[in-house]
């Protein structure tokens, strides 16, 4: 159970998992074995970090390191059962705002009182790309794309992605799945 919050708390691939493939009698039964079949509270009890920042550690917790051992095991679930029904998966990371917005790092370090040589901004990115490396998924990895757009002043989240930040992340998968030829009849983007 102490896991099941874990993951609600860290993963938002958790929830999206769990509303999307409730049909998927493979991916349910999967997550039912591991104990995943309902939520339950996911304030953080250690500190009152905001979610993201467990991921982002340079030390991870004993837990956040079996989160990634679960979250790849389902992308690894995810990606057989495409292939069974003979379709493309094409792994796309998204990064957060803490990721990609400096004034908002900034407020939520000083409210955590860390620093930023605690963090790796970059880590789960770089775990997720090892894993398609060593998997043979396709990775699209939206977070330098998003870094650069920000830096050059375009607003790209209210919250949640705008029309800009959709914009940008249809035009880089967009390019990838051309590139990758996942979907023959896409010619250009």
């Amino acid at each position: 159970i102490r896991f099941k919050a874990f993951a609600q708390r860290h993963f938002q691939s958790y929830f999206f998992v769990q509303k999307k493939t409730a049909r998927l009698y493979a991916v349910r039964s999967i997550l039912s074995k591991l104990g995943f079949t309902e939520f339950q509270n996911t304030d953080d009890s250690k500190g009152g970090l905001p979610v993201e920042f467990h991921t982002l550690l340079r030390q991870p917790s004993k837990a956040t390191i079996r989160g990634w051992r679960l979250t790849t095991a389902i992308l690894r679930r995810m990606n057989r059962e495409a292939q069974q029904h003979g379709a493309a998966f094409l792994l796309v990371t998204i990064p957060s705002r803490l990721q990609v917005e400096e004034d908002i790092l900034q407020r939520t370090l000083e409210a955590a009182r860390l620093n930023i040589s605690d963090l790796d901004l970059g880590q789960p990115n770089k775990i997720l790309l090892e894993f398609g490396i060593a998997q043979n998924i396709p990775i699209v990895d939206l977070l330098p794309v998003f870094r650069a757009a920000t830096m050059e002043g375009v607003r790209l989240s209210d919250g949640h992605w705008n029309k800009a930040g959709h914009a940008l992340a249809a035009e880089i998968i967009c390019q990838q799945l051309v590139r990758t030829s996942a979907m023959p009849k896409l010619k250009a983007c």
